[in-house]
């Protein structure tokens, strides 16, 4: 399979949000955002995003905020028909490049323990670096998620 990245343009909107939207009802089989509590807002990032594509059709998107740093991914997307052919490896290399281009050191992301991400992103070259609560989720029945951080190396 030839898989090809780039930066997102404008006419990617909606075949992302098609793709975001299919990848997000799988993760919500196991947990999903609890109710936000009123008043509460996030800060504003700069988020920019790669996609994959497969013959033209996109496949895959990451999410990430760029720092001095660390580059923090914010989301990761597959198509499911296309996962374990090297698309996530494809979209997080081309991040770690243009990390590594500007001096940064590490990519960072969290994902949820109960989705088994975790192996995922090790086979990535990730390594976890924290644990704990993720009070912000919870599981699809109402229980308790965990949260993990992990980095990878530039």
């Amino acid at each position: 399979m030839n898989i090809t990245t780039r930066l997102a343009l404008p006419a990617d909107e909606e075949p992302i949000g098609i793709l975001a939207h299919a990848a997000t009802q799988d993760l919500r089989r196991v947990y999903r955002p609890r109710l936000a509590t009123p008043g509460a807002t996030g800060a504003a990032a700069r988020l920019e995003r790669y996609v994959a594509l497969v013959e033209e059709r996109l496949v895959g998107v990451v999410e990430w905020v760029p720092g001095a740093d660390v580059w923090y991914v914010r989301g990761l997307a597959v198509e499911s028909r296309t996962r374990r052919a090297g698309v996530a490896r494809a979209l997080l290399d081309a991040v770690a490049c243009e990390a590594r281009r500007t001096g940064a050191q590490r990519l960072a992301l969290s994902t949820i323990l109960e989705t088994g991400n975790v192996a995922i992103f090790v086979r990535l070259g990730f390594v976890e670096v924290a644990r704990g609560a993720a009070p912000g989720f919870e599981a699809a029945d109402g229980g308790a998620v965990a949260r993990v951080d992990m980095e990878r190396a530039l």
